[in-house]
């Protein structure tokens, strides 16, 4: 080999080090086609992405001092489903359909304001002429070139955010609204959902609250309350996903006036009952709370039992 060769390799290998690969911009990864925010947007489901229905199975623990009563007429001790299917009895499916058009408005709005825009230049310009100078065939072939550029487009969080006409929907038990997203490349789509419900509930549930109180009383169940936020967050590479979410359950009990004598464990003395509130019926007496912020559970009671002792 001559030294020419030899040395004009060694160039080519010392050039090639001043050489790196780029990595690609993360915008051009996070912004997504018009397809995938479709799909993305499709995969909404409040109810199966709520943190009551989805965690149920990982929190399922004793809630002390509540009894369930089965259809076969036996009982158990209450656990965290039964409580949490007594709570959420929402119908997700306005709230469901109500997220998808709103967000399907904002990304046709996203198409049309990326349409507006690409007419403004010189490259489409001849489709806004009603004399232009092109033939039938070259027009049909720019329109379709125009469509192919908006449909097969990819559009970030903030365009589809900026498409909206409103932000924010209230269905019966739901709240939603959606979060104006940064302009960095890595941001998503986010809808802070709040659902706040108060449900009915039957005999299939009781308080026991013998064991520690020693007085026998008779709690009927009032109604169960939830009080829950969690966040559906939509980058259009994924199905939609549920964060930050956080909850309280309250399952509430009213002293039962019907039975005025009261036996308290041992001995043969006898009480009334007397409900915080004759007059009010929605006033609760005793209540059970299961409390859940991300991966922390907690569980606890509150009583304000009133008695008289009965003399004869």
């Amino acid at each position: 080999m001559s030294n020419f060769k030899k040395n004009n390799k060694k160039s080519a290998n010392k050039n090639r080090k001043n050489y790196k690969i780029e990595s690609l911009e993360p915008r051009l990864m996070m912004d997504a086609s018009v397809s995938d925010w479709e799909n993305e947007i499709d995969s909404i489901d409040a109810q199966l992405l709520s943190t009551t229905n989805s965690l149920s199975t990982d929190t399922n623990f004793n809630i002390d001092n509540t009894v369930i009563y089965e259809k076969d007429g036996e009982s158990r001790i209450a656990k965290f489903n039964d409580i949490a299917s007594l709570a959420t009895n929402l119908d997700s499916s306005d709230i469901n359909s109500g997220i998808e058009k709103i967000l399907r408005e904002g990304l046709s709005n996203a198409k049309s304001a990326r349409r507006t825009a690409l007419l403004q230049t010189d490259e489409y310009k001849e489709l806004n002429k009603t004399d232009s100078s092109l033939s039938s065939d070259a027009l049909k072939a720019l329109k379709k070139k125009l469509d192919d550029a908006v449909n097969g487009g990819v559009y970030s969080a903030l365009e589809i955010y900026n498409g909206l006409s409103k932000t924010s929907l209230t269905v019966p038990g739901w709240i939603f609204n959606v979060e104006k997203p940064s302009n960095d490349s890595n941001a998503s789509l986010k809808v802070n959902v709040a659902v706040k419900e108060v449900s009915s509930v039957g005999s299939e549930i009781s308080a026991n609250i013998g064991n520690f109180s020693g007085v026998s009383v008779n709690l009927n169940p009032l109604d169960a309350r939830v009080d829950e936020k969690f966040v559906i967050a939509l980058d259009g590479q994924n199905s939609a996903e549920c964060k930050n979410e956080n909850y309280t359950i309250e399952v509430r009990f009213r002293q039962n006036l019907d039975s005025e004598k009261i036996g308290a464990s041992g001995n043969s003395l006898e009480f009334e009952s007397i409900a915080d509130s004759k007059d009010d019926s929605k006033v609760s007496d005793y209540s059970v709370k299961v409390e859940r912020s991300g991966n922390n559970s907690n569980k606890s009671f509150f009583g304000d039992l009133d008695f008289a002792l009965l003399w004869y």
